[in-house]
């Protein structure tokens, strides 16, 4: 079980981490949650019995834990309160790239909760069916729902950019 355990943290660390920092804004959270998710998978491994793929098992573990975690600590709302009242500072030296990435993570976190997760999964190469194997729903809802969180990430991105 171990050795099964340690080769499936191996193989979806990144993602596993991907997820956690797409719950919550604050990195060290993301790693209190991360921490959370592995203790999570470790205890639900021995009840995984291959119904569904195990990237999707592990999705659904993540999603469960960070809403606990969100409900127990509060502090994804005290955290996007913190970024609201810091003043917006942009580094002259800052590349386009850095600035766009930090705008869109910035936009992420301000979408509703369901919608962070199936953007992340989105952005984490996931096929339709495989988000909608996660949610519990079909691919034609994640279709439609991905074409409005992009629209709404647009119009995000322009208030706060333009807000500046």
């Amino acid at each position: 079980m171990k050795v099964k355990f340690e080769n499936i943290i191996r193989e979806h660390q990144d993602r596993l981490y991907r997820m956690c920092r797409s719950a919550v804004f604050d990195p060290q959270y993301a790693e209190d949650l991360y921490q959370e998710v592995l203790i999570n998978i470790w205890k639900a491994l021995k009840r995984f019995r291959g119904e569904a793929s195990l990237t999707t098992y592990l999705y659904r573990i993540v999603i469960n834990t960070a809403i606990t975690f969100n409900r127990k600590e509060k502090r994804r709302s005290q955290a996007m309160e913190k970024i609201r009242r810091l003043p917006q500072q942009v580094d002259a030296f800052t590349e386009q790239a850095d600035q766009r990435l930090a705008n869109l993570n910035q936009a992420i976190h301000q979408l509703p909760e369901e919608e962070r997760w199936i953007i992340g999964m989105y952005l984490d190469s996931l096929s339709y069916k495989e988000i909608a194997s996660v949610l519990g729903s079909n691919t034609n809802y994640v279709g439609v729902k991905i074409n409005r969180i992009k629209k709404k990430l647009e119009k995000l991105i322009k208030l706060n950019t333009n807000g500046r």
